[in-house]
């Protein structure tokens, strides 16, 4: 088994808008989707880096960072995963930490928002060191803000 993580070509996106995971799918919803393949591109026009994980040759998540507040240096975060990260969840587990170690060397400041039904990635981000809030509702949507900074 090989993994990597790489830059996100506009075939990464087309793999992972063909291969996303359900309840990827209602992120994209939230952040309001009417083709997925073009949304995922804008999402990537917008952020400041973007990046792939690759196992065995085929995309596991394509994540990003985009600049949200510059004066505390605060970055929102993004993840959407394909359904590989099922089959491997191990794998996304251990490079998860790898990849947020150096983001957090450039990004001293992490938020984002997570469905708040999406169990898996919620315990994930506690895992992982972020702070949650309470669940609130956005539009139609029950999310929870996640937050984390440099120490």
């Amino acid at each position: 088994m090989t993994f990597a993580v790489v830059i996100t070509t506009s075939d990464h996106v087309k793999e992972l808008a063909r291969n996303m995971r359900n309840l990827a799918l209602t992120e994209v919803e939230f952040a309001g989707d009417e083709k997925l393949a073009s949304r995922l591109l804008e999402a990537i026009k917008h952020s400041t880096m973007t990046w792939t994980g690759l196992i065995n040759g085929k995309v596991m998540f394509i994540m990003g960072v985009y600049p949200h507040n510059m004066i505390v240096g605060e970055y929102k975060v993004w993840l959407l995963t394909a359904k590989e990260t099922d089959e491997h969840p191990l794998v996304l587990a251990r490079q998860s930490k790898r990849i947020l170690e150096s983001l957090l060397e450039m990004c001293p400041r992490l938020s984002g928002y997570v469905n708040a039904e999406y169990k898996r990635s919620i315990r994930w981000l506690r895992w992982l060191g972020f702070s949650l809030s309470t669940t609130r509702v956005i539009g139609d949507h029950r999310v929870k803000e996640f937050s984390l900074e440099r120490k």
